[in-house]
């Protein structure tokens, strides 16, 4: 029987077994696959960022009236609202609404929208996040 190939004339004479070297590469492919599966496996078990990330939402719902909620844990509180408001012009505020969780504006002349923003840090001044929103402006609340 003749055999042309230096590979298969190899697994001729050594009776078709893998060589130490084919079984050392299997270790290795074996090594390397167990290591990148560790590798995904642990980063799918990491708490994800966003899992501990804040939360700030502004609510302009119906008029002359807008409420801010902060979800953040392990934040110290309490938390400090700086509030912002552009396209006022007929705007009136009654009342500083600084640290306030809420505010209230009417504009006395006609309906128009106003853009709300607000900005929460916590009791240690670490800042938090923000949130803004279209609120409507009206003479009387709707």
């Amino acid at each position: 029987m003749r055999i042309s190939s230096g590979w298969m004339r190899s697994m001729h004479y050594r009776g078709g077994g893998p060589t130490h070297e084919d079984m050392c590469m299997n270790k290795v492919v074996a090594s390397c696959t167990a290591s990148l599966f560790l590798a995904v496996a642990g980063i799918a078990a990491t708490p994800s960022a966003q899992a501990q990330a804040s939360t700030v939402l502004l609510d302009c719902t119906g008029s002359d009236y807008c409420w801010a909620g902060v979800d953040s844990p392990g934040s110290p509180q309490p938390f400090k609202y700086a509030w912002s408001f552009s396209n006022t012009a007929g705007a009136i505020f009654p009342r500083n609404c600084s640290n306030s969780s809420d505010c209230s504006f009417y504009c006395p002349r006609t309906s128009t929208f106003i853009n709300a923003t607000v900005m929460v840090s916590d009791a240690n001044n670490q800042f938090i996040g923000s949130a803004t929103a279209r609120a409507l402006c009206t003479p009387q609340p709707i």
